[in-house]
């Protein structure tokens, strides 16, 4: 999804108040808002795709994927965020006394965006592995068939895993699932 920064300095009311008004998705970063505008159709279809197997593959678990709707807060800086894709094992744990602000996801998916592909893969990750309940965060390629999963590992450091063949499968250990690379990618032309 493209997003462009208002580039200006807005406190977390004036952005929550901002949030409710608009008809499209905003996130807020380092105190600026980043609307959330028109994405590409592959950048769409991996979306739906990622998000689609892996509640497939939860079925029966305590876990639950959900799309790019589910607002996600960091407390750590109190950024606003919503991942492509994103998975909550047990509780939904709310922030601010809103039901549609999270703050224990156990996993999220991001899909790169030209406009914001250093940011998610450096920017965005500072934060998200602030989450206490964040286990894996993943950047999947919308341009070529890669896919980077961040994983915490049992000491608490950070550990990273690439894959670029769309016909292996990955396994997301977070969440004990294993889907092909190809079921991520169906639909998508590339180039």
């Amino acid at each position: 999804m493209s997003s462009g920064a208002n580039r200006k300095k807005v406190s977390r009311e004036e952005f929550l108040a901002y949030f409710d008004s608009i008809d499209h998705k905003a996130e807020w970063l380092d105190g600026e808002i980043w609307d959330m505008v028109g994405g590409t159709p592959a950048h769409s279809l991996i979306g739906a795709n990622i998000t689609g197997e892996l509640g497939n593959h939860l079925k029966g678990s305590d876990c639950f994927a959900y799309n790019s709707d589910l607002v996600v807060q960091i407390e750590a800086d109190a950024s606003i965020v919503l991942p492509d894709a994103s998975v909550v094992c047990g509780e939904l744990l709310t922030a601010w006394d809103r039901k549609d602000f999270v703050k224990n996801p156990t996993l999220v998916v991001e899909v790169r965006s030209k406009d914001r592909e250093n940011y998610d893969l450096e920017g965005k990750f500072l934060k998200y592995i602030t989450i206490p309940t964040l286990r894996e965060y993943v950047v999947i390629d919308q341009y070529e068939v890669k896919i980077d999963v961040f994983y915490r590992t049992d000491n608490g450091l950070w550990d990273i895993r690439s894959y670029i063949d769309r016909f292996a499968n990955i396994t997301f250990q977070s969440i004990k699932v294993t889907i092909p690379i190809a079921e991520i990618y169906r639909g998508v032309s590339f180039g």
